[in-house]
């Protein structure tokens, strides 16, 4: 549901996605857009983040073994990770949960990779890391 409108930083006290941070980590799985490179998923996410003007020279791609929803620790695979609609190539079934940090910090919100624009590949800020997150 549409709650209003305007820019980022208008909705940076009730939403942490639009914060600006260095450090940010999968929520969702993130997917590669198309056939994923030997380099893997980091290299993948590298590449989408320049297309969208994220990307920072020094900036830190590393994979995460899981991550945890309510206590409990979850894989990519416990994701729905496919469009109901039949027919459509998805080249990445399997998907990676990633940590993401930039030399300085970057304004959200980041969704990136395939299905991003139905809420795969959500990325939060990482109050673990150090950034302030008031």
């Amino acid at each position: 549901a549409l709650e209003g409108f305007g820019q980022p930083e208008d909705f940076a006290d009730s939403a942490p996605i639009f914060k600006p941070a260095t450090h940010w980590r999968s929520t969702t799985p993130f997917l590669a857009s198309g056939h994923l490179k030997p380099a893997g998923h980091p290299k993948e996410a590298r590449r989408l983040l320049k297309m969208r003007g994220k990307y920072l020279e020094g900036t830190e791609i590393s994979p995460l073994p899981c991550i945890e929803v309510h206590g409990t620790k979850r894989r990519p695979v416990h994701f729905h990770r496919f469009r109901s609609r039949g027919g459509e190539k998805q080249h990445d079934a399997e998907g990676a949960f990633l940590t993401i940090a930039f030399p300085t910090p970057v304004e959200g919100p980041i969704a990136i990779g395939y299905a991003s624009h139905f809420g795969l590949g959500l990325f939060v800020p990482d109050d673990a890391s150090g950034d302030k997150q008031d």
